[in-house]
């Protein structure tokens, strides 16, 4: 009786994982099949991109996919190129994808502009979709370096961690808020980079469910309020922060108020230097004005300041003072 049962058990144990098999190959073959329609649709939309060494594994409980050089071509002229990529989906959960990209990075946005490579130590992002609709995506890179080659300038930044999120907002399914994080970012060959900055920004669309689609054009963001809830800059000691709300107008520029605190308001000009070119008149007159017209917390240079930045007809002003003009975002 037991011999019995213990080879109806066996019998049992032996059906289950062979159903599973079966199902698993069926799914990475439905993968497969997907994965090449979407290729081919893409590369008839003027999208080309290479799979070097195309793998399918993961048995029993994921999907990867896993490839070579990779290589994204587009009909502008633009080429983007890692040294290896792979994505991985547990497959009772499909709806949520890890990617992984392998260092070095060489892109080119057309035949004729400057070239940028990159590397980095780790470097994935994830999907989350919500009936296959994305509800969540993140990037991040550790130990970043990119570099801007060619053309008349010659630009590097390297960074400890950067940090990118998308997502619907969870309080409001109809907005979308979006998250950048920097720590430990030096721009090298630019004023004031000899100490390196931590960074962060976080914006709420309020009716910017669109971006999650991919389907958007900048103009689209006309008329649409664009809450910034923080922007911030700081390095030893001090920091710049903003927040306020702004508006993107028919000729692409920001209008608007946002306001700004400084803590160690003196070293200001050093915090945003390095986002400007070495003769920019632009830091040193943000540094005074913010110093003369804002509103001090106490009496001595390490007093936080506080003053309000407007955004209107092309330019940046703290109170009647011109700060900048604006560059138009499209």
């Amino acid at each position: 009786m037991k011999s019995l049962r213990h080879t109806f058990m066996t019998a049992a144990v032996l059906l289950v994982i062979g159903g599973w098999s079966a199902f698993w190959f069926y799914a990475s073959g439905m993968v497969k099949e997907q994965l090449d329609a979407r290729l081919a649709l893409l590369a008839q939309q003027g999208v080309q991109i290479s799979c070097a060494d195309q793998e399918i594994s993961g048995y029993p409980f994921r999907i990867e996919i896993h490839c070579a050089a990779t290589d994204v071509a587009l009909s502008g002229g633009e080429q983007v190129s890692v040294a290896g990529f792979r994505a991985v989906a547990l497959i009772y959960k499909p709806y949520h994808i890890i990617f992984e990209a392998d260092a070095p990075l060489a892109a080119r946005m057309s035949p004729f502009a400057a070239s940028i490579e990159g590397g980095w130590t780790i470097g994935h992002a994830s999907l989350e979709l919500d009936d296959w609709e994305l509800s969540e995506a993140a990037l991040s890179f550790e130990d970043l370096n990119l570099g801007l080659l060619g053309g008349s300038t010659s630009q590097k930044a390297t960074g400890k961690l950067a940090e990118l999120h998308l997502r619907r907002a969870l309080d409001n399914p109809q907005a979308a808020d979006i998250a950048l994080t920097l720590k430990d970012v030096t721009l090298v060959g630019t004023v004031a980079n000899a100490t390196p900055f931590d960074g962060g920004v976080l914006v709420r669309v309020p009716d910017g469910r669109d971006l999650l689609t991919g389907k958007i054009e900048p103009r689209d963001l006309i008329g649409r309020p664009l809450d910034i809830e923080e922007v911030f800059l700081s390095r030893d000691g001090a920091r710049l922060a903003a927040h306020g709300e702004l508006t993107v107008t028919r000729d692409g520029l920001l209008e608007g108020e946002l306001d700004v605190s400084a803590v160690e308001p003196g070293q200001v000009a050093g915090l945003v230097a390095p986002f400007y070119p070495a003769d920019s008149r632009i830091p040193m007159a943000f540094q005074g004005a913010l110093m003369g017209f804002g509103k001090k917390s106490g009496p001595d240079e390490a007093a936080s300041v506080s003053a309000t930045l407007t955004f209107r007809d092309g330019m940046i002003r703290i109170g009647l003072i011109p700060i900048a003009q604006m560059t138009p975002l499209f």
